[in-house]
């Protein structure tokens, strides 16, 4: 999956906070907390592939927890977020770990 087809919000200024929402939810989920963390973050909600805008996977592409997180890695570095914030629930919490057990770069 590209990342470039990934839909986000982005709010604030500040150290990034990516926002992972669950399974079978999308970025609006984090609309009670994005504005609280906007005023002393960079917030960066996202629609996870097949998700909220963000299309599916094609057929003949993997579209599993690793490739989610592989689609958020590099969705990170395209837009500059170094060293984000991740915070996540269900899925988003499984692919924030996972970035973490693979050493990637975050807070």
């Amino acid at each position: 999956m590209n990342p470039r087809r990934i839909a986000f919000d982005r709010h604030g200024s500040g150290r990034p906070v990516v926002l992972l929402h669950g399974l079978g939810d999308r970025r609006q989920s984090w609309e009670a907390v994005a504005p609280r963390l906007a005023a002393d973050y960079e917030v960066v909600s996202v629609d996870l592939p097949g998700f909220g805008e963000s299309p599916a996977p094609g057929r003949d592409e993997p579209y599993d927890v690793h490739s989610m997180v592989r689609v958020i890695r590099d969705f990170c570095e395209l837009h500059g977020l170094e060293r984000p914030h991740l915070a996540g629930n269900s899925l988003g919490g499984s692919i924030a770990l996972e970035l973490g057990v693979q050493g990637w770069p975050a807070r």
